[in-house]
């Protein structure tokens, strides 16, 4: 463990969640027509949470449908 862990807290629908983080690279904000439609690959894996992908950084980062993950964690 780290001598400083760090941990992502996100908000929805009223509820707080609070995740373990190894980092947290950034906040970013995307255009809608960014997204791009989401691989076979990933979409048979994870298909159920992944909305889409955007590039950053040159990578391809998937955005997970904060409903779907939110019901997901509910459950």
């Amino acid at each position: 463990g780290s001598a400083n862990p760090r941990h992502l807290v996100a908000e929805h629908d009223g509820a707080r969640w609070v995740f373990p983080a190894d980092e947290v690279f950034d906040i970013r904000h995307f255009r809608a027509d960014e997204l791009g439609a989401v691989p076979d690959t990933v979409s048979a894996a994870a298909g159920v949470l992944t909305r889409g992908v955007f590039r950053w950084r040159d990578r391809a980062v998937g955005y997970l449908d904060p409903d779907r993950l939110f019901a997901a964690l509910r459950r």
